[in-house]
């Protein structure tokens, strides 16, 4: 499953290294992409082993607030649970 967080913040060089390190200790992961001077996190994730949810979670538990939730394979209207 492929998933995009927009962030309340823009993420410097640091904070992209801080989150990519962070999201690839989850279960799961496959892939992540954060850009530099971006405000947007891609991961690409096996939904057997983590979810939408505990990804958003795991993001704001550490500081990185999502403010919206986008993903390729569902419409969206449980917002991301």
């Amino acid at each position: 499953m492929h998933h995009s967080f927009q962030l309340a913040s823009i993420l410097d060089a640091a904070n992209v290294t801080r989150v990519l390190e962070l999201l690839r200790t989850v279960p799961g992961i496959r892939g992540v992409h954060a850009p530099a001077g971006g405000a947007h996190v891609e991961i690409a994730f096996d939904d057997s082993l983590t979810s939408v949810h505990h990804l958003g979670k795991v993001l704001e538990e550490n500081g990185y607030t999502p403010v919206t939730q986008r993903s390729q394979t569902c419409c969206g209207g449980c917002g991301g649970h």
